[in-house]
Formats: C-alpha cells, structure tokens, sequence
C-alpha cells in the first residue's frame, strides 16, 4: 500500500514535500486506527481490499473519498455512499499538525525513539485497551512518563526552547499551518475569476 500510494501520490496526484508528508501520515493513522478500537478491526484494510482495484490504479482516488467521508459526520454525508464506506466512524484527528520545518537526523531519531518507548510502554499492559491505558484516572506511570519525553523531542524539533504552555505552543503550531498552506490558498485565489 505504502509503495503503490507513494509512487502514485507523486506520478499521478502530485503530492510531494509536506503534502505527501500530511497524505502518508493520514494512511498511517488508518492503519494505526485498524490495530485499535478506534474502527473495527481491519475495517480500513478490507475497504482497500474490497473497494479498489488489485493493480492499485483506482486507489488514489478511493483514499480521497475516504478521507472526505472520515471527515463528515453521518448525519452529513451522502444518502447514496458505498454502504462499506459509509460504516467508517465520523474522525478528524487524522487532520495532523504541521511536521517541523527542517528537523534535522538528530531530531527525527530522538522522536522516533521515544515514540518507540511509548509503544513499549503500552506492549507491557497486553491486557488493557487503549482506552484503559488513557484513561486519566488510571493511565501507568510509565505511560504518562513515555509520553512526556515524547512531547520534549517533539517541542525540540520545532524549536530550541521549550514552549512556556500549551496557548503559545497552540499559536506556534496554527501558524505554521498556516506557513504551510497560505502558498496553496493563494494560489486558489488567483485562479478564480472574476465575473
């Protein structure tokens, strides 16, 4: 999936840099979200499966779909959606927040690291789902622990300083987004015409 998603993305859609970066996570959150509760269990590989076409030359424009659908409430979509589809939950949290401008190798290892420590942290709970290991009442030590050092390399990937709360590290992250898109709703502007 990743391999025919990569190459279309860029042969046939167009994403590359940041755009394929956003569009590649998207994808990892679904299979992310195939392994927990968060859809039943290998809803999104069985839509990929059931769905689209074996050499993959329909699988762009089914994703898209997909995540239009994942991105509207039940109550808004369409009367007619593929009923398969139409089973997915309403999600927005696959909408990430902006990667870091240029992290360096130093940083990225330092991420994947200590998110690799909150997957270990998580394996030593077998019996507990996620919603028992996040719940605030409840969550291991260690998992709270995990996820702190997580959260500092992110921040550090961003900046060399800490951010002094979440508000200024919310008004850090929005405007990068913007940073990130303000070129593509530019550009949207000067191609409509006027009438």
């Amino acid at each position: 999936l990743f391999r025919v998603t990569h190459c279309r993305s860029q042969e046939e859609i167009g994403y590359t840099g940041h755009f394929l970066e956003v569009y590649l996570v998207r994808l990892l959150f679904c299979l992310f979200a195939d392994d927990t509760t968060i859809f039943e269990k290998q809803q999104f590989q069985e839509y990929i499966l059931n769905r689209t076409n074996v050499d993959g030359s329909d699988l762009a424009s089914k994703l898209q779909e997909f995540f239009q659908v994942l991105n509207t409430p039940k109550q808004n979509r369409f009367k007619n959606i593929d009923e398969q589809l139409n089973e997915f939950p309403y999600i927005i949290v696959y909408n990430n927040y902006a990667w870091p401008l240029n992290p360096t190798e130093k940083q990225i290892e330092a991420i994947e690291q200590k998110a690799q420590q909150v997957l270990d942290a998580r394996a030593e709970f077998p019996m507990s789902s996620l919603a028992d290991l996040y719940d605030s009442l409840t969550m291991p030590l260690i998992l709270i622990k995990a996820h702190q050092e997580l959260d500092k390399a992110v921040d550090l990937a961003y900046r060399p300083q800490p951010f002094p709360n979440e508000v200024k590290r919310m008004e850090f992250l929005f405007n990068l987004y913007e940073t990130y898109t303000g070129e593509l709703f530019a550009t949207n502007k000067k191609g409509k015409k006027k009438r």
